[in-house]
């Protein structure tokens, strides 16, 4: 049965070109971008999002490296789905053991995981993506370097749904907004939805960069609180008292 994909799969140059023949029959190669360097993905990396990469392991010197620095290190693209072909997947599962960025294991001569693999990524479905877990404080420890490290920030991607739809704004907001800016070429639309005013809750609400640019819109649900509701409460985050954070927070690191 025919299928319609409206993203894009990056793949580094892969030995097998039959295997993946095969693959972009059955999908449509209009959704296959090939890659001669895994520095020349990362490169494209920083302007354009793929549903998904996939790495050759015999194409990309010191992989499990590669994809700490490009993928679990920038806040954002360890959300990627990332396959690794690989001719001994247990001997690769060694090397990968101590990478903190999730990829799936793909024998090289397996169509079939490899088809399911990028049917999954391609299918439109919801999204939830975790920026920010943590409660009470952030805490920059090396433990928290995969997860636990920020406050509370959810985002949720609904296939026919534009807006970004986040709940809470607890630290996690600060990466979620530079990464939304860094990829958004036009206006942002949003919804961000505040469970209550507990200070992981909204410790990051001043830190987020696209309230700051001119043309986005957001809409702010948070439900009334003893000493007022959402405008009343969150105001006081950029009063002159606090003047500074916004400075801070236009200033990206």
């Amino acid at each position: 049965m025919a299928k319609k994909y409206e993203k894009k799969i990056f793949l580094t140059r892969v030995q097998q070109q039959d295997l993946f023949g095969r693959v972009e029959k059955d999908v449509g190669p209009e959704h296959f971008v090939y890659f001669k360097t895994g520095d020349q993905l990362a490169k494209q990396l920083e302007s354009e999002l793929p549903a998904a990469v996939v790495f050759d392991e015999n194409h990309v010197r010191n992989l499990p490296e590669f994809v700490e620095d490009n993928f679990t290190k920038k806040p954002g693209l360890r959300f990627i789905p990332a396959a690794v072909i690989t001719d001994d997947p247990e001997q690769s599962a060694a090397f990968f053991s101590k990478c903190h960025f999730p990829v799936t294991l793909i024998r090289r001569d397996s169509f079939d995981e490899l088809l399911q693999f990028i049917e999954s990524a391609l299918k439109p479905s919801v999204k939830v993506k975790f920026w920010g877990v943590r409660g009470s404080t952030p805490c920059a420890n090396s433990e928290n370097i995969y997860y636990g490290g920020n406050t509370s920030c959810v985002q949720i991607q609904i296939p026919g749904y534009d807006k970004l739809l986040i709940l809470d704004s607890g630290t996690g907001i600060r990466n979620l907004g530079n990464f939304t800016s860094n990829y958004s070429s036009g206006k942002i639309e949003g919804d961000l939805f505040i469970t209550h005013p507990h200070w992981d809750h909204i410790q990051g609400f001043p830190f987020f960069m696209p309230f700051y640019k001119k043309g986005n819109t957001f809409n702010i649900h948070m439900p009334e609180q003893y000493r007022g509701g959402a405008k009343e409460i969150l105001s006081g985050h950029l009063t002159k008292t606090f003047s500074r954070l916004r400075s801070i927070c236009l200033h990206r690191t």
